[in-house]
Parts: structure tokens; C-alpha cells; sequence
């Protein structure tokens, strides 16, 4: 399978992308800021709030873990803002 995984340098999603590469699947990491990966990727910015929906074309499934850490502190009303 084609996969798009989105926090995909994270705690789970670093473990995730190996075992599915490892799986035999393609995985194409969606990333705020380019790093060195050996797997393909795809940015966006989300600041700007755009991504293009041809960009989700072709992939057989997409994960999402991307999202505010709850371990860097208390999940306060503040912190959902």
C-alpha cells in the first residue's frame, strides 16, 4: 500500500514508518520542515492553512499523529486554544 503518514517524527509516528516500510509498504512522510529522511515526503505549511488536495492523490491510506504533544504538560483549556 501507498501510505501518508502525518507526524510521522514523532514519538508513535517514528515508530510507525519503519514497521511499515519494513511491512514491504510505501510511506510518504507529510512534514512542516524538510529533514533527511529516507523515505519520500511531502511539506506543508500549516500556518498558512493550505495543502493541496491533489497532494493526497494516489495514496491507498493516510495516518494522522500530528497534533499538539499532551506530554509537554498539563492539557489545560489555555493549551486547546
Amino acid at each position: 500500500m501507498k501510505i501518508l503518514v502525518s507526524g510521522s517524527t514523532g514519538f508513535i509516528g517514528s515508530a510507525l514508518v519503519p514497521f511499515l516500510t519494513s511491512d514491504g509498504h510505501s510511506v510518504v512522510q507529510l512534514l512542516r520542515k524538510p529533514v533527511a529522511t529516507v523515505n519520500p515526503t511531502l511539506t506543508w505549511d500549516p500556518a498558512a492553512g493550505r495543502l493541496d488536495a491533489a497532494a493526497f492523490e494516489g495514496f491507498d491510506a493516510v495516518v494522522h499523529l500530528a497534533g499538539e504533544s499532551i506530554a509537554s504538560g498539563r492539557w489545560t483549556a489555555a493549551k486547546k486554544e
